[in-house]
């Protein structure tokens, strides 16, 4: 029984040998074979990207521009009818005030909205009359009815202004951003040649100023 072992295990070591032999001679085989040269395509250029800005905005047709009007129109109205109200005395003047306030922050909020939801010719328009309500508001109410003192209103400017500059920047809106520096530069110099306190004014503007070239390197928006 141990001469059989010894004669399978014999008969598999020269199987084994006769398959390893049979592998040599297929690779000497393939290695003695010329070698064909594939050419390689040279890998494709890579342009260089152009930078694009973080928010881009799409044209809207012309019905939708129509329709953004009249809405806008209709906020410009409702300010109006705010102050008619609060002239006529059915509203009393400080709540006309900050109704008036209200109305101004409610507008940034909602282009501020509007841009989180991806509609970017609505959030434009609502931060256009945001700034065409809140600023004049903000003078008229400082500078021409004084209600409040030059010192309030140089705070409430520097509130409406950072709250709006804030939603821009955060949602990387230059064009929102020119918008409202802008409409701030311009309030806070008529708010103080017309409140008589130029110095105080200048440096709410000086501070407003600053944070602006802030926000506006930290997202690389460069003239």
């Amino acid at each position: 029984m141990n001469d059989d072992r010894l004669r399978d295990l014999s008969e598999t070591i020269k199987k084994l040998t006769e398959l390893v032999k049979s592998l040599e001679s297929r690779v000497s085989s393939l290695e003695s074979r010329e070698s064909v040269a594939v050419p390689l395509e040279p890998p494709p250029a890579f342009e260089a990207e152009t930078p694009v800005s973080e928010f881009e905005f799409s044209r809207p047709s012309a019905s939708r521009v129509f329709s953004l009007l009249g809405r806008s129109i209709l906020i410009v109205g409702g300010a109006f009818l705010l102050r008619a109200l609060t002239d006529g005395g059915t509203i009393p003047p400080l709540a006309g005030f900050a109704l008036g306030l209200a109305y101004a922050l409610a507008l940034i909020f909602l282009s501020d909205r509007a841009l989180r939801l991806g509609d970017e010719s609505g959030a434009t328009a609502l931060g256009f009359t945001a700034a065409l309500v809140a600023f004049p508001f903000l003078f008229e109410t400082t500078s021409v009815l004084k209600l409040v003192s030059p010192l309030t209103g140089g705070l409430i400017l520097v509130v409406i202004s950072g709250i709006a500059l804030a939603s821009a920047w955060r949602r990387s809106v230059r064009l929102l951003s020119w918008v409202y520096s802008m409409a701030v530069l311009a309030t806070a110099l008529a708010m103080g040649f017309a409140a008589g306190a130029p110095a105080f004014f200048a440096l709410v503007l000086l501070a407003l100023c600053v944070a602006t070239m802030l926000m506006a390197y930290s997202r690389r928006w460069y003239i």
